[in-house]
């Protein structure tokens, strides 16, 4: 190799290693400025593994479908107040008898304290106890149920047959007081009694669910959902025995669904269609009677049922001068001919109401 050859790879040399020392400095330079980039990336990233942990473990476990609801009607978003709670905690008990229901709450409505529970904040189904807060919002927007009258349409009856819901025996054209549909929708569970006093009051079913939900945000019911006003099953449309327990104790304090509720039987004045009137009985004194338990001290309520739900019950109890709200979910084996829920609400106020 001649001097000039050598001369030659030196200079190269020099040169490749300046441009290496060049980029090196650059790159350091970079470094610092970036910092910042990465920093932000890798919160980010903390932040997303986080959500999606809650979110894999959140509690309000119930899967989304596609079964039609009125879902741009849902809970609206408004201003709680919990400056005074409907229930009040203390020492809880925890239901340890013997029960079929998977979720309970017995609640005390003289001092509002919950005495025990079991699940009470699961969100479940919670069937045809959504009647309670229909029944509610319909006598507090019809303000003479016995003047009101209200036909059952056609297309009701109709629906609601297709849909194999619980009825009260209405035919549809029949033109019946307020008073007869509030009935036959808490004592009879009649869905076609419950949809006519929805769409009179508020000119749609959908209306009239807005009306639900708005009423149960405030009432600080926030696991609770409702998507119809039958109780038909929707994966959307749920609650807890806790947030039930609250529409309950609220409905009770209005003297016009308390008689309802607390009724055995009621016989609707006669129409064209029903000469002689429609004797309406309560579920909740048919299920303690084929369960061949004495309702001693209770003194009405509300049943539930459909296969997803299983047996509900809703009673309200009184002991001298205390009285008492029990709110049961899925009891049974999904069949609604084993009255457990009649049995399990026996069981828990035998076992923590002293007489």
């Amino acid at each position: 190799m001649n001097k000039n050859t050598k001369s030659s790879y030196k200079n190269r040399y020099k040169t490749a290693k300046y441009s290496r020392n060049i980029a090196k400095n650059e790159k350091e330079k970079a470094l610092p400025s970036a910092l910042p980039q990465i920093f932000t990336l890798l919160l980010f990233l903390t932040i997303a593994a986080a959500s999606f942990a809650a979110l894999r473990d959140k509690p309000e476990f119930l899967p989304e479908d596609n079964t039609p609801s009125y879902s741009s009607f849902q809970n609206p978003t408004i201003e709680i107040s919990e400056s005074n709670p409907v229930l009040r905690q203390g020492k809880i008990t925890e239901i340890t008898e013997n029960i079929s229901s998977s979720n309970a709450i017995l609640i005390n409505l003289k001092t509002g304290r919950v005495i025990c529970e079991k699940n009470s904040d699961t969100v479940s189904y919670p069937a045809s106890l959504t009647k309670i807060m229909s029944a509610i919002i319909a006598i507090e927007n019809i303000p003479d149920p016995d003047n009101t009258r209200i036909t059952v349409s056609k297309e009701i009856v109709e629906r609601l047959t297709v849909e194999n819901s619980s009825m009260a025996g209405f035919a549809g054209g029949e033109t019946v007081s307020a008073t007869d549909l509030l009935y036959g929708c808490l004592l009879s569970s009649g869905g076609e009694a419950t949809s006519a006093l929805a769409e009179y009051v508020a000119g749609s079913e959908e209306a009239f669910v807005t009306k639900m939900n708005t009423k149960a945000y405030e009432l600080d019911c926030k696991d609770t959902n409702f998507t119809n006003v039958t109780g038909l099953h929707n994966l959307k449309h749920t609650s807890t025995v806790k947030d039930i327990a609250t529409i309950f104790k609220y409905a009770l304090e209005n003297e016009t669904f308390r008689n309802i509720i607390t009724s055995a039987n009621y016989y609707t004045a006669p129409t064209d269609q029903h000469p002689f009137g429609i004797t309406l009985t309560s579920t909740v004194y048919s299920a303690f009677s084929s369960a061949g338990i004495d309702m001693n001290n209770i003194k009405g309520g509300k049943t539930g049922y459909t296969p997803e739900a299983r047996q509900c019950l809703a009673t309200y109890y009184v002991s001298g001068t205390d009285s008492y709200i029990l709110v049961t979910f899925g009891a049974g084996n999904g069949t609604n001919s084993t009255y457990d829920n009649a049995k399990d609400a026996a069981t828990i106020y035998k076992s923590y109401i002293k007489e």
